[in-house]
């Protein structure tokens, strides 16, 4: 007779171990790698002052970008060089006029 056998095999482990590496692997090039951007996008890019040189670094260089803009538009907020009018439905900030 023969004896069954419970658990899995040493060769079943292997297998699932190589297929976890190999997406791990291939995850690991996908979030490290440069993005695919073309030269006009990596042109205009660089004169925001944003670096895309890995995914990463581009998310972390656009949210930087973003929080100055916000940080500008708050500062001239407050200086009263410009205006925000709460009347308005479409929430857009809006330039004073130069009467004022």
């Amino acid at each position: 007779m023969r004896k069954e056998r419970s658990g899995f095999m040493y060769i079943e482990l292997l297998i699932v171990l190589a297929i976890i590496l190999f997406v791990g692997y291939r995850v690991w090039l996908y979030y490290f790698k440069k993005p695919p951007l073309d030269s006009g996008t990596t042109k205009v890019l660089s004169e925001q002052g944003i670096d895309a040189s890995n995914s990463q670094v581009l998310l972390n260089s656009t949210r930087n970008k973003l929080r100055a803009i916000e940080e500008q538009r708050r500062a001239e907020e407050d200086a009263g060089k410009i205006a925000v009018f709460p009347g308005d439905a479409s929430g857009w900030i809006s330039q004073k006029p130069s009467s004022c």
